[in-house]
């Protein structure tokens, strides 16, 4: 994206299909192109946050409920990755 000029509370910008399909999580050719005075609310782009939130809570939960085997396997890993 490259800053074009400025207006009193925004900008006018260029900005790539691609850097917008990324930013959505849309990509190859998973959103349309855009047309003149279509609107984007960037405020709703991929939210990566909530995922990763989600995802924590299930790895915690996932590893509170298997103590003994995290263990062994972090141990086993630890001994595997050692160089003699």
């Amino acid at each position: 994206m490259i800053v074009l000029g400025k207006t009193k509370n925004g900008y006018i910008c260029e900005v790539s299909h691609g850097e917008i399909e990324k930013f959505y999580n849309k990509y190859w050719g998973q959103m349309q192109k855009l047309e003149v005075g279509d609107i984007l609310d960037l405020g709703k782009g991929y939210d990566f946050h909530q995922k990763t939130q989600e995802a924590l809570i299930k790895i915690s939960g996932f590893i509170e409920a298997h103590k003994d085997v995290v263990k062994v396997v972090t141990e086993g890993l630890t001994i595997f990755t050692k160089k003699d």
